[in-house]
């Protein structure tokens, strides 16, 4: 069984806002009394910051930090990855796009004491965001790993039709019952009409 753990995608930055002007990453409570209460270890405190935290699911990172002078990630709270939870980039140079977004591939150091479940990080960057999905291959389940996105800026669409966004990419997916893990990459269109369907 495939499990797409870890998905992070990143477009242009007017795909950071909704059409009406609310912010996609503020959710109400089920209750419909206003936001929900997290709970004290979620790293979500930030609407502009987001991971994908479960830790019941082994969504366990919650927080990154890329180091640019070094090119290289900070990921914290995913299981012997390191001490420092440092990642390196494998991949040499990192790929851009047409809109600047650069891609890259990251992975955990080991010593011979240290970080001793290879970890594997997909990190896409732009102007004004960043994306990061991390996973392992070395569990026999689908074991630990999480996915975040922060902006720092974004930009809502002007007028109402069909619209068109163009961006890029990339998540880990691991697997259950033997380990293993697939990086992926790659462009991605995402087409919405606002006017259709009719509301219910």
């Amino acid at each position: 069984m495939r499990y797409p753990v870890t998905i992070a995608i990143v477009g242009l930055a007017a795909l950071s806002g909704c059409l009406d002007g609310t912010n996609p990453f503020m959710v109400d409570s089920p209750d419909g009394t206003g936001s929900e209460q997290l709970d004290e270890n979620d790293p979500n405190t930030d609407v502009n910051n987001q991971f994908l935290y479960d830790p019941d699911r082994g969504l366990t990172m919650n927080a990154v930090q890329y180091d640019a002078a070094n090119d290289e990630l900070v990921i914290n709270n995913l299981p012997f990855d390191g001490p420092d939870g440092r990642y390196d980039n494998i991949a040499g140079t990192t790929s851009t796009d047409a809109n600047g977004i650069t891609s890259g591939v990251y992975e955990s150091r080991q010593t011979a004491t240290t970080g001793l479940v290879k970890h594997y990080a997909v990190f896409v960057r732009g102007d004004y965001l960043e994306a990061t999905a991390a996973n392992s291959r070395d569990w026999f389940g689908f074991g630990y790993g999480g996915a975040n996105i922060n902006r720092s800026d974004f930009g809502l669409p002007s007028g109402i039709g069909e619209y068109v966004y163009r961006g890029v990419y990339g998540g880990a997916r691991t697997f259950d019952n033997g380990g293993g893990i697939e990086l992926t990459a790659g462009d991605a269109t995402l087409i919405l009409d606002v006017l259709d369907f009719d509301p219910i």
